[in-house]
């Protein structure tokens, strides 16, 4: 990683080589001082929640940016004002509702090349296009953050994408990484950065970049980075901050790993069907077209070049084409342009749309192309993911049609991006803020510290493959009771055992023990919450998601990994454990001796955890460590 712009990065901001939590199993691990946060909608809320216990009175970092988000996220309107308290309270900036995502906000008004900022949405990586690196972390990661304190992560590796020649006028963020996508059908790049090279000065345009970095998550890295170049200044002096920017570039040689791609190669991409695969377009060409969605995180730059492919145009009326945009800044930029009224004007339908997930269902008898959404490789149905250009071929033909076939456009010189920052509020810490009751919202549950032995009961047994939705079920039900951790804990396990709430709150709390993946799925912060409301000291397993294990971790709960499936198998629920020798018998390296009391038997399980791991479990959960971390260093 040395000489990469990766590296220069973690480097700039490395606090120590050492771990907390998990060995990571490959490479080491790094704590990385973080500059800026982003974050919006309810786990903005828990975030600030989690801090608030810490007792301090202002951020430790040096800047955080709240957003209320799409209003669809918050079931009540307490939300909103909760998070906007929060942010006056402890001095972060706040973007209030119809401003737009949190993460165009914070990548157009205050990211830079440089600097590492930390959010729980992955949208949040469109800062690489600046030669910035976004970092995904946990709510309880984020309030240690906002305390001051770095975050942990492995070493990453780095794949250098090395882009040649320049980039056709058909090409957009989206052509590049379907290219990419149909490069690594076989190998993902899992747990990796890809750091894009432009060889040829000019040769992608920055709008381009926006959309790569931002999907690069999408084709399964950790960021995707480029260069802070002549491009990045122009896109940061557009937005008035030119001061912000500096030169930032590593060595394309450095990395271990190189992907070479030639523009001069590259033909129209389209990615759908039963199995979801990355098709060329002239091989679809002529299958019919009756829906059209351009999503709200298309740039605007590539937002312009779809409607003027309508100038004087109307869709083919077989085709529904539906245009979404997001951030304010956006619309009035696009609106004083033109361009909202000429998209109109060809009987498409715009809307102002601040979701950007999903285009919806699609209910024709054709297939629907769709760019600019933030899910793009999760589009389901007929839908079929494609480039803005490709998109409006089909919209003006009915039909799939190669965007090669379009005439060259003549773009007139774009107008000034329209600022109007009236929406931001950025304060410098207001201690009397509250909400309008004048209460304080309770923080949530924390795990409790390891000091001594523990003993419990076995609340539930559950098999192999059992994910964390079947934990806490999503749904309908739960989802209008948001962070109120009390009442979620009722429906903990309800698909699998109706009485287990009861049940642990008859015993204290208690242990579960499951098979092998235990806890995969999508991460919900809200899973670990409602497992230190139930008092879960303990999980037994043959094999967990990482993710979930660490989730645990933060919360102050033990997950222990069997080394036998005979063990496994010697469990059953009722049956009361112990482990006697704790915290004094927690070593790195060293089993944990469980005694099954019930059946006159023991097990030795590993715990997998590292010295500073170790540091968080006794303390509690990472909240727990902070805590004392920063009454030691007062003392």
């Amino acid at each position: 990683m040395q000489g990469t712009l990766t590296g220069l990065l973690l480097e700039a901001h490395r606090v120590a080589d050492c771990g907390r939590g998990f060995r990571p199993g490959r490479g080491d691990v790094l704590q990385v001082r973080i500059e800026h946060v982003a974050i919006e909608g309810p786990m903005g809320v828990l975030a600030f929640r989690l801090f608030s216990s810490l007792s301090l009175e202002r951020l430790g970092c040096d800047f955080a940016l709240a957003g209320a988000g799409p209003a669809a996220r918050f079931e009540r309107a307490e939300g909103q004002i909760e998070l906007e308290c929060a942010a006056r309270r402890y001095g972060a900036a706040f973007s209030r509702p119809g401003n737009g995502p949190v993460h165009q906000v914070y990548a157009t008004r205050f990211a830079g090349p440089g600097r590492i900022a930390l959010g729980t949405d992955d949208r949040l990586g469109v800062i690489g296009a600046l030669g910035a690196l976004a970092l995904r972390a946990s709510p309880v990661e984020i309030a240690a953050a906002l305390a001051g304190e770095p975050v942990e992560i492995p070493r990453p590796e780095v794949v250098a994408v090395k882009l040649f020649g320049r980039a056709p006028e058909w090409v957009s963020g989206d052509d590049v990484v379907l290219e990419l996508e149909r490069r690594f059908a076989l190998t993902r790049p899992e747990g990796r950065v890809l750091e894009f090279h432009v060889i040829e000065p000019e040769g992608l345009a920055f709008a381009a970049r926006w959309t790569v970095a931002r999907r690069a998550v999408e084709l399964g890295a950790i960021a995707g980075l480029f260069a802070s170049d002549e491009a990045a200044r122009r896109a940061l002096r557009q937005q008035g901050r030119e001061a912000d920017w500096k030169p930032l570039a590593g060595d394309p040689d450095a990395a271990p790993n190189a992907l070479e791609v030639d523009f001069s190669n590259l033909e129209p991409l389209l990615r759908g069907g039963e199995r979801r695969e990355v098709h060329l377009v002239r091989d679809r060409s002529g299958r019919p077209v009756d829906g059209v969605c351009v999503g709200p995180e298309l740039p605007l730059e590539e937002l312009a070049r779809f409607a003027e492919r309508f100038r004087g145009r109307q869709a083919d009326p077989r085709v529904a084409v539906t245009v979404s945009v997001s951030s304010r800044q956006t619309r009035a930029t696009a609106a004083k342009a033109g361009l909202i009224a000429m998209l109109r004007r060809a009987g498409i339908r715009v809307l102002a749309d601040e979701n950007g997930r999903s285009p919806g269902v699609h209910a024709g008898r054709g297939i629907g192309l769709a760019c600019g959404f933030a899910d793009a490789t999760g589009l389901s149905g007929r839908w079929h993911g494609a480039g803005p250009e490709t998109c409006a071929a089909a919209a003006l033909a009915g039909e799939v049609v190669d965007p090669r076939t379009l005439p060259a456009l003549r773009l007139e010189e774009s107008g000034a991006i329209v600022i109007d920052d009236r929406l931001l509020v950025r304060s410098f810490g207001d201690a009397g803020a509250a909400n309008e009751n004048g209460e304080r919202p309770e923080p949530p549950p924390e795990g409790s510290a390891l000091s001594g032995p523990m003993r419990g009961v076995v609340l539930l047994k559950l098999g192999d493959e059992v994910g964390a939705d079947r934990f806490l079920p999503r749904g309908a039900r739960l989802r209008p009771l948001g962070l109120r951790v009390d009442a979620l804990a009722d429906f903990a396990f309800a698909g699998v055992d109706r009485g287990f709430r009861s049940r642990a709150d008859a015993h204290g709390g208690g242990w579960i023990v499951a098979g092998r993946g235990f806890g995969g799925g999508p991460r919900r912060e809200q899973v670990g919450l409602v497992a230190v409301r139930l008092g879960l000291r303990a999980i037994l397993a043959l094999g967990f998601d990482p993710r979930f294990r660490r989730m645990m971790l933060q919360h102050g709960i033990l997950t222990l990994r069997f080394l036998a499936d005979g063990d496994y198998a010697d469990v059953n629920s009722g049956d009361e454990l112990e482990i006697s020798d704790l915290p004094e018998g927690l070593e790195a390296g060293k089993p944990l001796v469980v005694r099954n009391l019930t059946r006159g038997a023991q097990y030795a399980l590993h715990h997998d955890l590292d010295t500073a791991g170790m540091e968080v479990l006794r303390a509690g959960g990472l909240l727990a460590t902070t805590r004392r971390r920063r009454r030691t260093s007062a003392s």
